[in-house]
């Protein structure tokens, strides 16, 4: 995992910090992940005087090395955690609402090989049960495939032993974009954010147990889908799955008990070759190799230990909400989907026994508040008429909502270069300037698409994108050269974790 020194100027040192000098406040956030920030964000906007400070960057850790799904928990039916996934589909429901085209629904479908250790009927039972308590929240109703079906349907599709499918909906999401909108929020709301501050450290008193996930991505024409497939393992039954990201196909995720500092986790050859061998039992005629993979990444789930000797697989995803100390919170497990929920459980309970003399606090409203301010139509209008292709443009609003505007004013002022090379610099620089991006790496890899879905092309770019980067931020030759090098040594590193003595690709190497 990347973490750069970025070579900060002292004026955007002090900006950063600027905020914090003299202030006194009700609430101190420790941690930059998404969970973080959800609570600072959620404790502006009830009224709390609260400022959070993060080590590295905006969603460094896991936050930005999930598998990027927005989901209640089919699998968590088989252990009975009904609360679970009846939480998980509610706050799916939610985020729809509230961050649309950044939150998506999409199509999912389960398919079932005679080996598999759950038989068809089941998995139909699962999905029946799936429906049922989605009631309310629902995005659609599940479907049922026959063989004939999905070879149309998916073409390459191994068939000998499969014996059918069912499809389902949830949801999606660009982990690291979710995280930094809600950084934007927060702010907006009043909760300043200071990243790179060192020497953190937060005592966490539930036993946690770390799992290590890894993904590995490579350009979608390999292994074109049309729909999230949910698959098993041919080696050990375990369910991974396919995800189309735009340009990319995505296989993820493993699932092993680990203690790896975070700043460390990188996914290794072995995670890579179970993946690939996933897909190629599924599609035998992609015959997809290392030399496919262009991304890759992987993190750490934080999981509750309730049961000792269990395996990760077997730990509830639930979070846990458990005063440390006098004035010291601590939130722990929960999953990507829940953060919103996992912030205001925190809030409500901290609102239960802490005092805030003077404050006039306000009731949650992060349930229904849109996570994007803001009309549009005015951005939308100027990529129209710079003759951006409609789904450069959709994607755009996903990934900015109402902010788009902002990103639009920075496309104008950007040098007229090609179309592409144009929107680049305008996130670049709109990374820096309004979304606390200090380092290429903060850029590159969370802020500005593809990030790891390719890092052989981050590493493309990393010279067109650190210009831009210094210049906003006042580097000087020496110091962009710094970070073009460690940048490009650093995926080099990450990839060759992944897929052993490839070297990155020749017209990446020109």
């Amino acid at each position: 995992m990347l973490a750069l020194r970025p070579p900060i100027s002292p004026e955007t040192r002090d900006t950063s910090l600027g905020a914090f000098g003299g202030a006194s406040w009700d609430l101190l956030v420790v941690g930059a992940g998404i969970t973080g920030l959800a609570v600072a964000r959620g404790a502006a906007l009830r009224g709390l005087r609260v400022a959070v400070v993060e080590a590295n960057d905006l969603a460094f850790g896991t936050s930005s090395r999930s598998s990027r799904l927005i989901h209640g928990g089919l699998r968590y039916l088989k252990s009975f955690d009904f609360g679970l996934v009846r939480e998980g589909v509610v706050e799916r429901r939610r985020l729809l609402r509230t961050a649309p085209g950044l939150v998506r629904a999409e199509r999912f479908i389960y398919l079932v090989y005679c080996e598999d250790p759950d038989a068809l009927w089941q998995i139909r039972l699962g999905v029946g049960l799936y429906d049922l308590l989605s009631a309310g929240h629902r995005l659609g109703g599940s479907s049922r495939y026959n063989t004939s079906q999905l070879a149309e349907l998916l073409p390459g599709i191994e068939t000998s032993c499969l014996d059918g499918a069912v499809g389902y909906r949830d949801g999606a999401t660009h982990d690291a974009r979710l995280t930094t909108a809600i950084a934007c929020a927060a702010i907006e709301a009043g909760a300043p954010i200071a990243t790179r501050c060192q020497r953190l450290r937060a005592d966490v008193p539930p036993p946690i147990r770390t799992a290590w996930g890894s993904h590995v991505s490579f350009p979608a024409e390999r292994l074109p889908l049309d729909a999230f497939l949910a698959l098993r393992s041919p080696d050990d039954g375990r369910q991974t799955f396919a995800l189309p990201f735009g340009d990319y196909t995505v296989l993820g995720t493993t699932d092993e008990d680990d203690a790896t500092p975070p700043a460390r986790v990188r996914p290794q050859v072995a995670d890579t070759d179970y993946l690939l061998t996933v897909a190629n039992h599924a599609f035998p005629g992609a015959r997809l190799t290392r030399r496919d993979v262009v991304g890759a990444w992987a993190g750490l789930r934080p999981l509750v230990a309730e049961i000792y000797g269990a395996s990760t697989g077997a730990l509830s995803r639930r979070h846990h909400v458990v005063r440390a100390g006098p004035g010291r919170w601590v939130l722990a497990g929960g999953k990507l989907t829940t953060h919103r929920r996992m912030a205001e459980d925190l809030l409500d309970e901290l609102l239960r026994h802490e005092r805030f003399p003077g404050r006039d606090l306000e009731p949650c409203v992060t349930r229904r508040k849109p996570l994007f301010e803001g009309d549009t139509r005015a951005g939308r209008e100027l990529l129209r008429r710079l003759k951006a292709p409609d789904a450069v443009i959709e994607r755009l609003i996903g990934l900015y909502g109402g902010r788009l505007e902002q990103l639009t004013l920075r496309l104008m002022e950007a040098p007229p270069v090609e179309l592409t090379e144009r929107i680049v610099l305008a996130e670049a620089r709109l990374a820096v300037e309004a979304e606390l991006a200090l380092s290429l790496d903060d850029v590159l890899l969370r802020r500005l698409y593809p990030g790891p879905l390719d890092l052989v092309r981050c590493w493309e770019l990393s010279r067109t994108v650190a210009k831009e980067v210094a210049e906003a931020l006042g580097w000087n030759r020496s110091q962009m050269e710094e970070q073009i090098g460690d940048f490009r040594r650093g995926v080099e590193d990450e990839l060759r974790s992944a897929r052993g003595d490839i070297p990155i690709t020749s017209a990446a190497a020109s």
